[in-house]
């Protein structure tokens, strides 16, 4: 539903009404979804971003030399997000993803992310950067 809905071109605030009203209607048998309405609509939007910048990745990956990071760095980042934001500003090339990935790995890479896989994988679970491929 959300992603049908973001596809069609659906704002946050639209997909949030709908969320509510699915609740109201009854169709959210465990109950658990009202509580968490504003955060699966933002995720939702974080995930077509994603979707978007992956296809585009897979249709010109011949081209991609690197993925621009964009987000806030919080307290608890990941090591691999500081080591991005910080030493590469924010610019991944793909000369530089076999250090990412090693400092990935150690902090909670998804198995078998590789540099192409950035839009969708991300740096770690639950990583909140979003990752847009950069062409030549």
């Amino acid at each position: 539903m959300i992603y049908s809905n973001i596809q069609s071109g659906t704002s946050q605030t639209e997909l949030e009404n709908k969320l509510k009203k699915y609740v109201e209607g009854g169709k959210d048998e465990s109950g658990k979804l009202k509580s968490y309405i504003k955060q699966v609509a933002i995720q939702g939007a974080d995930a077509y971003t994603s979707i978007i910048d992956q296809k585009i990745t897979d249709k010109y990956i011949d081209k991609v030399t690197g993925f621009i990071m964009t987000g806030s760095l919080i307290d608890s980042s990941s090591p691999q997000c500081k080591y991005c934001v910080k030493e590469l500003d924010r610019l991944i090339k793909k000369e530089d993803w076999n250090k990412v990935k090693k400092i990935a790995q150690e902090n909670g890479l998804i198995e078998n992310t590789e540099f192409k896989d950035l839009p969708t994988n991300k740096l770690h679970w639950g990583c909140r950067h979003t990752f847009t491929p950069k062409l030549t």
